[in-house]
């Protein structure tokens, strides 16, 4: 029988197709039946290893295996994944430390500049578990982020002696609210003073629960009204009906009903409300005392036996029993004072008083209505007023009361009025009054104008050098008015200018009037607030300085002149009159504006000429 057998050991046959050489002999052997198993041979020497064969086809890819237990790592964090709704899915991985070997649970650095590895450690601070450092370049230690622009950040600074830490607003970022909602917040400042502060700080108690302010010791509830804040402490007011339902020794509040503040008295161990008396005490001239026990009497009202006895001096009574008062209060000068109506003005209210140790505050002033600013100021005996628009005719009425005797008072009128115009009193032609032959001088004064380091200028437009006061009618009754003038440009509003200098004997106040011709215009009003003498005489003023009031380098100045009242002498012995011979007034065209002295011997200033008695009355012009 033929068998196919192919050639073995051909030279050009590689390993690999000798094997599949023999395999085929091999297999057509068996197929063919073959012939009996012939011994084994011995092993035969291991050949050479044949070159690789040609790389075959990819298969395809098997399933995935299961997944192998986890190997060991280096990493100091432990993870522990979340996967609370057993879906096979993660929702977070937990983070921790790993314990390790170590007694005590391990403790994290974070920015620790001093720290490089495998060279120093840094720092080892192990008196908390997490630590973080901040740097030049990385200011801030955490950062709390809400939103793009809304981010929370801690810091720390230098303050003075101290170290400050603090949350912030992330730079850049605003419109951030930082709270804490707890049972319970305690803050303890140990060796410095506590501080808060903001735009405004409001305390709040929940439900009916109370504000307490406690002070260690002797420590004290200290308001503190320093120059700048011009404060108050406002007491809880109500009605009768609103008092404390169960109230506490010591509480004060203010009773809308009685009109008084009022306080929460021990009263010898029978508590009650009573007012917080602002004039009690106040002591009377003369009093009177009752010695003696109880008098045992007769059907006709005689003793029987006991007798009392009634010291003390004569009380001077009023018809209702009550003793008369040796207070007096009165107005030094006018009780009307006219101000610009659209313009808010500062006037004074000067007075007398007696007992010179005692002054009205702000408890005795009353208006009887709203829009004036008050300031008592009782070093000068007198009261600062600043006024505010009103209408032209409606008066403020000032009441002040005497601080010992409130049916003592005397009341001020501020009348609202239009400012003056230049054109209102025409001023009457120079020949209207005959002028008798009298020097005149060979130049017209020229008006004191100062122009100040920005250009502005003051000056009295009506060409006045001075003013005279004469109090001959009574003390303080000299008055005079003088126009000024100040450069401008009429932007400016109501300017009036301000006072330098004056004399202590004299009361300025300003009112202004008009811009017009480049110059803001109106009077300086003046009044005399001088006692009188004895013994009268023609003073000569310190000058009255004005300055510009935009510019206080810019002044001018005005000479005065007073005639004294006479007081009347203590003795009988009559006074003579000062001689009667008049100083005629000259008369200078365009002149104005007062008035001169009316008599000698009383001196005059040799450089200065008697003024005119022709003039327009001193409105501005």
């Amino acid at each position: 029988m033929a068998i196919n057998i192919q050639e073995i050991l051909h030279p050009s046959d590689s390993n690999s197709i000798k094997f599949e050489k023999i395999n085929y002999n091999f297999d057509q052997i068996l197929a063919n039946g073959g012939g009996p198993a012939g011994p084994k041979g011995t092993k035969g020497d291991q050949g050479l290893t044949g070159s690789t064969g040609q790389k075959g086809q990819k298969g395809e890819l098997g399933p995935i295996g299961e997944k192998g237990v986890s190997g060991e790592t280096n990493s100091p964090w432990y993870k522990i994944q979340i996967d609370s709704n057993n879906d096979g899915n993660n929702e977070v991985t937990v983070l921790k430390p790993k314990v390790g070997t170590d007694l005590n649970m391990p403790i994290i650095w974070l920015g620790d500049s001093t720290f490089e590895e495998n060279l120093t450690n840094g720092h080892i601070d192990t008196d908390a578990r997490l630590n973080i450092e901040k740097d030049l370049i990385f200011e801030n230690y955490i950062k709390l982020h809400h939103a793009t622009g809304k981010g929370l950040v801690m810091t720390s600074s230098s303050s003075g002696i101290f170290t400050k830490f603090l949350w912030q607003n992330s730079f850049g970022d605003d419109l951030l609210e930082y709270g804490s909602t707890t049972n319970k917040i305690t803050f303890v400042a140990n060796t410095e003073k506590f501080s808060a502060s903001g735009h405004g700080i409001a305390l709040r108690a929940l439900s009916n629960t109370n504000i307490t302010l406690n002070a260690a010791g002797s420590g004290i509830l200290d308001v503190d009204i320093d120059a700048e804040f011009k404060g108050y402490l406002r007491l809880p007011s109500g009605t009768t009906g609103q008092r404390p339902n169960v109230p506490q020794v010591g509480m004060i509040r203010f009773n809308t009903d009685l009109d008084i503040a009022e306080a929460y008295f021990a009263n010898s161990g029978s508590p009650e409300w009573k007012e917080l008396c602002t004039d009690c005490g106040s002591a009377i001239a003369d009093s009177i005392g009752i010695i003696g026990g109880d008098i045992d009497a007769n059907a006709d009202g005689t003793p029987t036996s006991e007798t009392i006895t009634i010291s003390g001096g004569d009380i001077d009574a009023n018809a209702d029993g009550t003793p008369v008062s040796s207070a007096t209060l009165s107005i030094t000068g006018a009780s009307l004072i006219n101000v610009i109506y659209n313009v808010p003005q500062t006037v004074y209210l000067p007075y007398s008083i007696f007992p010179t140790n005692v002054d009205p505050g702000s408890a005795n002033i009353t208006v009887n209505s709203a829009g004036l600013t008050i300031t008592p100021e009782p070093a000068s005996n007198r009261i600062k007023v600043v006024t505010s628009t009103r209408s032209v005719g409606s008066p403020w009425s000032v009441t002040v009361s005497h601080p010992d005797n409130n049916s003592v008072s005397v009341v001020w009128t501020i009348m609202p009025v239009s400012p003056v115009t230049p054109t209102a009193t025409p001023a009457p032609a120079p020949t209207a009054t005959p002028i008798p032959p009298t020097p005149v001088p060979s130049a017209t004064p020229i008006p004191p104008t100062s122009s100040g380091g920005a250009g502005y200028t003051i000056s009295f437009p009506n060409g006045d050098t001075g003013y005279a006061l004469d109090d001959t009618q009574g003390a303080g009754t000299g008055t005079a008015a003088v126009t000024f003038g100040m450069t401008g440009t009429g932007s400016e509003g109501s300017i009036v200018p301000t006072i330098v200098s004056k004399d202590n004997r004299i009361q300025v106040s300003m009112q202004y009037g008009i811009y017009i011709a480049g110059l803001h215009r109106g009077s300086i009003n003046i009044t005399s607030i001088d006692g009188g003498s004895t013994t009268p005489l023609g003073l000569i003023l310190a000058d009255l300085v004005v300055a510009h009031a935009l510019d206080n380098s810019a002044t001018a100045s005005l000479d005065g002149t007073l005639i004294q009242y006479q007081i009347p002498a203590p003795t009988a012995t009559p006074v003579p009159n000062p001689t009667a011979t008049p100083v005629l007034p000259t008369s200078t065209p365009g002149g104005g504006g007062g008035s001169g002295p009316t008599a000698t011997p009383f001196p005059q200033p040799s450089s200065t000429p008697a003024q005119s008695g022709g003039g327009g009355g001193g409105s501005p012009s």
